[in-house]
């Protein structure tokens, strides 16, 4: 993260879930001082209703990957994923999707961070 905000100063970052998910206190410290100077961390997610949007979520990722991310040995990821503090730690704010075509959700993006 240091390096891609200090290599691409400017420009939209599409981060995943996993790629925005700390176990590890020191690391996630150091992706909340790398996003620091970023105007805008947007979170992106269907719903406020964090249990609804793992489901919307599931039902996208079986529909286009043809995975639930649930492990074999039962780990939920997306669960995991949208219930993170962390996500909504680095968000400046949260842009919920939910009955909109990708358009729609790309214009009120672009809204938001003029």
């Amino acid at each position: 993260m240091e390096r891609i905000v200090a290599d691409h100063p400017g420009t939209i970052i599409s981060l995943g879930a996993g790629h925005s998910h700390y176990t590890q206190s020191e690391l996630f410290q150091r992706v909340q001082t790398a996003l620091r100077p970023v105007n805008h961390v947007v979170l992106v997610l269907p719903s406020p209703d964090r249990e609804r949007s793992v489901q919307i979520l599931r039902q996208r990722s079986l529909a286009t990957k043809g995975t639930n991310w649930i492990s074999r040995g039962g780990y939920d990821f997306l669960r995991q994923w949208v219930h993170d503090p962390g996500n909504h730690a680095l968000a400046t704010t949260v842009l919920y999707t939910e009955g909109e075509e990708p358009e729609q959700s790309i214009r009120r993006l672009i809204t938001m961070c003029d």
